[in-house]
């Protein structure tokens, strides 16, 4: 396929998923955020995360890419640290208990102040939060968006065309999905 006919295709994908925003002030913790039957976003507190999570190294399907930050933005590093850690801890949960996010548009994510960490799914069939997929999504992601130098971590986002989903991290000012 080439490079053209890809970002078509992930374009559509793009344009065809829901988009979120995570609403001001929001607590820390981690979150479930699905489409409403308003048309809203409802947005539901699963819990705060901390015990760590056990990782290994996950390969992804071809197709699979990282996009940056659009304005080379640096999340605060501690603010990072505690929402990966968060999420990871929630994911890895949800795996074990065998919980999937079945309905299309549905994203899970995880706030530590400014700093938003998430898992959405464009799939309308169930799509798990992996751990083993979002530690080598982040590995990716934080292999190729460099500008946070050491103070921060720079924003940026995997999408997996092929599974339907995307893993990412970025400001909670920006939408998600």
């Amino acid at each position: 396929m080439s490079l053209k006919a890809i970002s078509i295709t992930l374009a559509l994908v793009a344009s065809a998923a829901a988009s979120f925003t995570v609403p001001q002030g929001q607590a820390d913790g981690v979150y479930m955020v699905s489409e409403d039957a308003n048309g809203g976003e409802a947005h539901v507190f699963l819990g705060n995360e901390t015990e760590p999570a056990h990782q290994k190294r996950f390969n992804f399907p071809g197709g699979t890419n990282v996009k940056c930050g659009d304005f080379v933005e640096s999340l605060p590093l501690l603010d990072w640290t505690a929402a990966d850690a968060q999420f990871s801890v929630a994911c890895d949960a949800a795996a074990k208990s065998g919980q999937r996010y079945t309905n299309k548009g549905k994203a899970i994510y995880s706030v530590s102040g400014t700093v938003v960490v998430y898992m959405c799914n464009y799939s309308s069939k169930g799509n798990p939060c992996a751990l083993d997929e979002y530690t080598q999504a982040k590995a990716n992601i934080r292999s190729t968006c460099t500008f946070g130098g050491s103070n921060g971590v720079e924003a940026g986002w995997l999408s997996i065309p092929s599974w339907n989903k995307a893993y990412g991290f970025q400001s909670t000012s920006d939408s998600i999905c």
